[in-house]
């Protein structure tokens, strides 16, 4: 799997989109916390997007700024040259929740879905930050006993 970010994902599309169809995997990160990954077409993936066809759900476009989540979030497919167009508001579509089908030549090669812990990732990452924060704060020079007697006082 290779990691890259949304700038590397915006200027090298074409071929990030060639090389996923060939069976690269990719994590694409924004500021270090995974948001999407793009992969090959499975097999098994065709059944969700047939049942988006049949519902008109998977051409409905524009489908950016709407929420989906969930196993029951419909595939949305979009054409290589509407992802070129519209490279950032898919991926921000993709970190909400939505799956996209990449279209080549009438059939679906690439599929572009939300990273499973990318939620978990951001949460510990905003931890790891403000844990690094608070190690550069001054110490009091009390212990903790005292820090509770002290609020325990009204002092604090």
């Amino acid at each position: 799997m290779r990691t890259i970010s949304v700038t590397e994902f915006r200027a090298n599309l074409s071929r990030i989109l060639d090389e996923a169809e060939r069976g690269v995997v990719y994590r694409i990160t924004r500021g270090g916390v995974p948001v999407a990954r793009i992969e090959r077409f499975a097999q098994g993936d065709h059944r969700e997007l047939d049942a988006a066809r049949r519902t008109g759900a998977s051409r409905a476009w524009p489908f950016l700024g709407r929420q989906a989540s969930g196993r029951n979030a419909a595939v949305r497919e979009l054409k290589s040259t509407e992802l070129h167009a519209h490279a950032a508001e898919v991926l921000r579509a993709v970190e909400s929740g939505t799956r996209v089908a990449v279209i080549r030549r009438r059939r679906p090669v690439v599929r572009v879905t939300p990273e499973p812990h990318a939620a978990q990732a951001a949460r510990e990452a905003a931890v790891d930050g403000f844990v690094a924060e608070r190690a550069t704060w001054p110490r009091t020079g009390m212990s903790l006993a005292e820090i509770l007697a002290a609020r325990r006082e009204g002092l604090t």
